[in-house]
């Protein structure tokens, strides 16, 4: 076992380069010849996160390291940092949260109703159908709630499976 001083071992760390495929000069790795070295500016642009203002549409590069900050955009819209390239640049605020919640889940809620009308109420052998209104609608307005869109077209999916299938 060799015993490497923290100096050593900190000089080595300081004068091994980053290569492509993760090849480094120091270690003698060799780097196929249709392969070259990456230089700072191209290892600083894979280290920058890519995406797009959710409101305006401009392009902006942030280093990874701010990825998850919020900042604000020329157009005067808070946008946040997403945490890969690409991603959803959308803030939401409690009251986005709230009205989204409200939306959807009243529009679920009204989808159970309606489902639980049209099919459980009219059928004979179901005893209380008011309670299985009411039960329907909750879950619509459950699922509504806190899934969202998702909740929505989730429902929607089931719909068209049972229809087609």
């Amino acid at each position: 076992m060799t015993l490497v001083s923290p100096a050593a071992s900190q000089k080595a760390a300081q004068t091994s380069c980053l290569c492509f495929k993760g090849a480094t000069a120091q270690t003698g790795m060799s780097v196929p010849p249709k392969e070259r070295q990456k230089t700072a500016t191209e290892w600083r642009a894979t280290l920058m996160i890519s995406f797009r203002c959710w409101f305006c549409n401009r392009a902006y590069a942030k280093p990874d390291e701010q990825a998850g900050t919020r900042f604000e955009c020329s157009c005067g819209r808070r946008a946040k940092v997403p945490t890969c390239s690409g991603g959803s640049s959308k803030t939401r605020s409690l009251t986005d949260w709230l009205l989204e919640a409200l939306i959807y889940g009243g529009a679920c809620a009204l989808i159970g109703f309606a489902l639980s009308i049209a099919i459980f109420a009219r059928l004979p052998f179901v005893r209380r159908p008011a309670e299985i209104v009411a039960a329907c609608t909750l879950f619509g307005l459950a699922v509504g709630t806190l899934f969202g869109e998702r909740g929505i077209n989730w429902i929607g999916q089931k719909l068209r499976d049972r229809e087609n299938g």
